[in-house]
């Protein structure tokens, strides 16, 4: 089994058009279940913002779901294929 570093941090500034430049927090938990890893992530910070929130819920959805597919198929998300193959040719 291999282990994740736990309490690492990372910190990204901008200024969301739905958000500002609030300050949001985002956690995840992994955890080892049959047949593989179940990843719990939850955004705070996103309170009496409904237009950010849902804009955040539907880009995690996304996402989470661009990782499912790669790490069941090894196929990158899309767009990836292109700049991979840019990044071959250089």
């Amino acid at each position: 089994m291999r282990r994740i570093a736990s309490w690492q941090t990372r910190k990204y500034d901008w200024d969301h058009p739905n958000l500002g430049r609030r300050v949001t927090t985002v956690t995840y938990r992994l955890e080892p279940i049959p047949n593989g890893t179940r990843i719990t992530v939850r955004h705070e910070g996103l309170q009496g913002l409904r237009d950010a929130a849902d804009e955040h819920a539907s880009g995690w959805e996304r996402f989470l779901g661009w990782l499912d597919t790669y790490f069941r198929s090894g196929a990158p998300p899309p767009g990836e294929e292109r700049q991979m193959e840019e990044k071959s040719h250089e």
